[in-house]
């Protein structure tokens, strides 16, 4: 399953604004701005994670190859 991270950082965005419009100062609005806010720094992470993911996946060496030097090469350093 594919997640739209722009619709679920819109949604974190709707529900932080809502709970700061109807105020702070319960408990109950403060947890669900929480959850607002979580959700969004979820999505706004989300690409970058995906991205490193993609570039590990890009340097792996290919099944048979080896990243270690044959004897008598110096190793990289």
């Amino acid at each position: 399953m594919r997640i739209n991270w722009k619709i679920v950082g819109g949604a974190g965005s709707v529900i932080s604004g809502i709970a700061v419009m109807h105020g702070l100062s319960t408990r109950k609005w403060r947890h669900i701005h929480t959850f607002g806010v979580a959700l969004g720094i979820a999505a706004g992470i989300a690409p970058f994670v995906r991205r490193a993911k993609a570039l590990r996946d890009m340097l792996e060496p290919e099944d048979g190859t080896s990243v270690t030097p044959k004897s008598g090469e110096p190793a990289l350093r």
